[in-house]
Formats: C-alpha cells, structure tokens, sequence
C-alpha cells in the first residue's frame, strides 16, 4: 500500500509538473507574441508621432494664414466703412482732411470673410480629430503598460 502510495504521489508530481511546465511554456509565448506587438505598436506610435507633428504644425501654418487674410479683409472692410462715411466739408477719421476728391472703392469682403470662416472651421474640425486620435492612442498605450506590467508579475 505505500509503494502504491508513493506511486501515485509521484505520478501526481509528475502530472503536475508537466501542466505547469506547459503553463509557464504558454505564458512564454504569450508573453513572446506581446512583446513582437509591442514593438509593431511602437514602431507605429512612433510614425504617428512624426505624422501628428507634421499634421499640427501644417494646421498651425495654415490657421496663420488664414487670420492673416483676415485681418487683411477686415482692415479692408473697416476702410470701407470709412469710405462710405465720409462727407464733403467734415473731417475724414484717418487721415483729418476736409477735402475727399478720390474715395476708395473696396469691395465687399463680406463672402471672402465668410470662406475665411468657413476654411478655419474646417482646420479646426482636422485640429480636433487628429488631437482625438492621439488621445486614443495615448490611452492605449497607457493600459498596454499596464497590462504588460500585470504580466509580467
């Protein structure tokens, strides 16, 4: 009875041992294909990084031309206003004169404003969706940390 005991301990054991070598050989590779993963995920991040830069520093150029254009328009519009305003005998607001032979003729930048508008609205829906993206990819990125942490452990 004790050999039979001892035998089927041993067996036991050796069950045992094997599920837990298989286990361990398991999580190896588990842990094998994360990591190959991870670094497809970084060399991708890391392309993302170079795009999101590239992309905000675009959109940075391009919604300073725009305000420049439209500090253009404005001071255009506002010369203008003033056109229209002035009268014979009074004083223009620019410049002081009572005479005004030659008054300007600008047109109507009211439509050119509005695309002005409407194009840094579109720059900044482009601003939004590119800092949404980075947001997620950060936060993916956090928790692979952290599951990869727990793994490990």
């Amino acid at each position: 009875m004790e050999v039979e005991r001892w035998f089927l301990q041993t067996q036991n054991f050796q069950e045992s041992k094997a599920k837990l070598l298989k286990s361990i050989q398991n999580k190896n590779e588990n842990l094998q294909e994360l990591n190959n993963q991870i670094k497809t995920l970084y060399k991708s991040t890391q392309s993302f990084e170079i795009k999101y830069t590239n992309k905000q520093n675009e959109i940075e150029l391009k919604s300073k031309e725009i305000d420049n254009q439209r500090q253009h328009l404005l001071v255009q519009q506002q010369i203008s206003n003033y056109a229209v305003e002035l009268k014979d005998g009074e004083p223009c607001p620019l410049c002081g004169a009572l005479d005004h032979p030659n008054i300007v003729q600008v047109e109507n930048v009211s439509t050119q404003l509005e695309e002005l508008q409407n194009q840094w609205n579109q720059l900044e829906a482009e601003r939004k969706y590119w800092q949404n993206l980075k947001e997620k990819i950060d936060r993916i990125e956090q928790e692979e940390k952290i599951l990869s942490g727990k793994f490990r452990k």
